[in-house]
């Protein structure tokens, strides 16, 4: 989770690590994961989290997707458009922030 979360680190090392969550149950990775979309990082490590995200069954990480939403890019919002509306359980997440207006 170090090499992940460390701006000054190369992006294709912090992308290999990111991969290496991919094993970790999701209250592992969840705040590493969090911490990736909340603050300013490049797009692709943003994708790659949100990649990671959509592979957990965990409703939470569809939360971490919706409250992070208003900060992505063009690019990151596609691929958590498309992670949204992936499973049952983040579809529902999601029409439930939309209908209590946490979602724009």
């Amino acid at each position: 989770r170090q090499s992940v979360a460390a701006p000054e680190a190369e992006t294709g090392k912090r992308l290999a690590a990111l991969r290496t969550l991919r094993v970790a149950p999701f209250n592992f990775a969840a705040e590493t994961l969090g911490d990736l979309l909340s603050r300013a990082e490049p797009s692709e490590m943003q994708r790659a989290a949100v990649d990671l995200l959509r592979s957990y069954t965990d409703p939470a990480a569809a939360d971490l997707l919706i409250e992070a939403w208003p900060r992505f890019s063009p690019t990151v919002r596609e691929s958590a458009a498309e992670a949204l509306a992936s499973t049952a359980v983040f579809a529902v997440r999601l029409l439930e922030a939309v209908e209590s207006g946490d979602f724009e």
